[in-house]
């Protein structure tokens, strides 16, 4: 009777120690499961900042824009950026202030006028002064229709001191008249433009409602 007494104590210790070892075998894998996926997510996150990246750099294609294949992967660029949503926000800001290529920033604008929310606004006006003045010119409609703003006036002076764009001549009818007669006027303007916008963004931006 003690033997057996003494065997089922055994054989009950013997479960237990096989009990414990089995737990830390399943730590270790769950652990290691763990450490898979999180290698995996880091690897995923790695792909979809390289894509994001290398779409935005065909948005250079933009100044080809008249040969067919460079509009294709222009467009092909700007639509899939922009089905990304506003996650991607921060990646053409971040474009816009430091992206070498005209091309590229004018395409940024382009999608953040789908996109666009107020962390935008400070990054559209500092492509005012832009070296090329076709990235200007649309930043400006868009600042326009996400506050309601404008700052040059329709004829004559602002208050700022920003003249009226010139209109073109009834005679003129160069395709090209009208962004010839912008880049004189942004030549001489642009930075004077982007100063007063930053003026009025400052003076008001925590009581305008972006649209």
């Amino acid at each position: 009777m003690e033997s057996r007494t003494r065997m089922m104590k055994g054989m009950v210790a013997i479960m237990v120690a096989l009990m414990a070892l089995v737990a830390c075998d399943g730590h270790r894998d769950d652990a290691g499961l763990f450490g898979r996926s999180e290698g995996r997510g880091s690897r995923s996150r790695d792909r979809e900042a390289a894509r994001i990246s290398a779409l935005i750099a065909d948005l250079r294609y933009w100044r080809q824009i008249d040969d067919p294949d460079a509009e294709a992967r222009y467009d092909k660029a700007k639509e899939e950026l922009i089905l990304m949503g506003p996650d991607i926000e921060p990646d053409l800001i971040e474009a816009l202030y430091e992206h070498d290529d005209w091309g590229v920033r004018y395409g940024c604008v382009e999608i953040l006028g789908a996109i666009a929310t107020r962390n935008s606004i400070e990054a559209l006006i500092h492509v005012l002064a832009d070296p090329e003045p076709e990235v200007a010119l649309p930043a400006m409609a868009l600042l326009r229709v996400l506050t309601d703003h404008q700052e040059i006036p329709e004829e004559g002076r602002s208050e700022s001191g920003l003249p009226a764009v010139p209109r073109r001549g009834e005679d003129d009818f160069d395709r090209d008249a009208d962004m010839r007669i912008w880049r004189a006027w942004h030549e001489s303007n642009g930075e004077n433009l982007r100063r007063a916008w930053r003026a009025w963004w400052e003076e008001n931006k925590r009581r305008v409602d972006i649209r």
